[in-house]
């Protein structure tokens, strides 16, 4: 939940071994620096011209290590809010590649995830018009549309359901991420006696294997 800005510092990486492998690097530049001093003292071309390859590679190892020694360092790439964080607090812990170590959320726009019933899918598409309202927020309520339903369901908590992502075009701003609360989806019209008894009319059809 905490709010962060552009290019703020959010994580730094242990690079003592990589400092270590850098200045070794040196060393050796420094060494065949040496050298290709002597061979050239020596009227040895071909040698001297061996060290002069040998240090272009020391040298090209050398800006590789610094290039990622210059990238320990994690900066938010935009101005948001933190939605996630596992590894916050953590030292000298060992991350593997691929892992999360943050998710962010921009606070110029604003998103909700849906958790749509598998029994009320059929009647739910893309575009669609949503009111969503919010536990914290008595009173309070949002207005978009369904820009995205996952095609496949998940598991929330206790219920199984397919994920909608709903973009917010009215409401106020929020800067609390994870808070629970209901949506009501705006359908085309319906009968008034379909409106009431679809459901009912649904689970006997499933139960008797229709």
């Amino acid at each position: 939940g905490d709010q962060i800005d552009f290019g703020q510092s959010m994580a730094i990486f242990d690079g003592r071994e990589m400092q270590i492998e850098l200045e070794q690097i040196r060393t050796e530049i420094a060494q065949q620096k040496g050298i290709h001093a002597g061979y050239l003292a020596q009227h040895n071309a071909h040698a001297a011209n061996v060290a002069i390859l040998e240090m272009q590679r020391l040298q090209a190892k050398e800006r590789l290590v610094q290039q990622r020694l210059d990238q320990l360092i994690v900066n938010a790439p935009i101005e948001g809010v933190v939605l996630a964080s596992p590894f916050a607090n953590c030292e000298e812990l060992p991350i593997r590649k691929g892992e999360v170590i943050f998710e962010l959320a921009p606070i110029d726009g604003l998103e909700f995830e849906l958790l749509i019933p598998q029994a009320e899918i059929r009647h739910c598409e893309v575009g669609m018009k949503c009111v969503l309202k919010l536990e914290a927020y008595p009173g309070s309520s949002w207005t978009g549309q369904i820009s995205k339903i996952s095609p496949t369901s998940e598991i929330r908590g206790k219920r199984n359901g397919f994920v909608a992502k709903v973009a917010v075009s009215e409401g106020p701003s929020i800067d609390r991420p994870g808070l629970c609360g209901s949506a009501s989806i705006e359908a085309p019209p319906h009968p008034v006696a379909w409106n009431y008894l679809h459901r009912a009319v649904e689970r006997v059809l499933r139960w008797i294997g229709f």
